[in-house]
């Protein structure tokens, strides 16, 4: 998303979730980098949202742990370590391991080979779509929280992943193939109800995430 260009909410959508969205997105993307600090009233202007809403997209961000308060004043966006990084993949690992477990049985296959068809399509793609592979990743790995009927485990899920992407998610798409690929595998195996397998490929995945992190931290 160019954050030049002046976003406007959908129809039906709440203010402070536009903001919220929009506000993840630009720092998803680079276009807000860690170590910025928020502007409200730059921001407000941007969105052409008031400050009640804003402040609401704000705390809620703050409580992710997507921003950061610096002293008792300012808000910035989160400068993320590797030991932050580190810590983020444990609990993924295994909180996205039990979620498997949860929601073996229990995802609709219709929607499985759909995620496994775009998938493929995506390696077959010659465009480079940085936004649209995230929100492919975010899909799949949101449907297997979603499936485990835990809103809670869902949402935790959900937090870290967007603590994890506070590094730059473009950097990312040298890993592309190699991520779809160790998607497809996952999708296979919990079409076939296979839990075990599910968790190893899903073990292999995050674990291949975290080292191209570590090989790519000091470039």
């Amino acid at each position: 998303m160019d954050p030049t260009n002046e976003p406007a909410a959908s129809e039906g959508q709440g203010r402070a979730d536009f903001a919220y969205e929009t506000i993840l997105a630009w720092i998803v993307n680079g276009a807000l980098k860690p170590g910025t600090v928020i502007q409200e009233r730059s921001l407000s202007d941007r969105l052409s949202v008031s400050r009640t809403p804003l402040r609401e997209a704000l705390k809620r961000l703050e409580s992710e742990g997507v921003l950061t308060r610096t002293g008792n004043r300012y808000l910035q966006v989160k400068v993320i370590t590797a030991k932050d990084y580190s810590d983020n993949f444990q609990l993924r690992k295994l909180l996205e391991a039990h979620a498997i477990d949860l929601a073996t049985g229990h995802l609709d296959p219709d929607m499985l080979d759909d995620l496994a068809r775009r998938t493929r399509a995506q390696l077959d793609s010659s465009a480079e779509d940085a936004e649209d592979e995230l929100r492919l990743d975010t899909e799949l790995h949101e449907a297997i929280a979603g499936a485990t009927g835990n809103a809670l485990l869902l949402s935790f899920i959900q937090t870290l992943r967007r603590q994890q992407h506070l590094y730059d998610s473009r950097r990312m798409r040298a890993r592309a193939q190699e991520s779809a690929d160790e998607h497809l595998r996952l999708l296979a195996a919990l079409k076939a109800e296979d839990a075990e397998a599910a968790k190893a490929v899903m073990a292999e995945h995050l674990s291949n995430t975290h080292s191209f992190f570590f090989r790519n931290l000091m470039q």
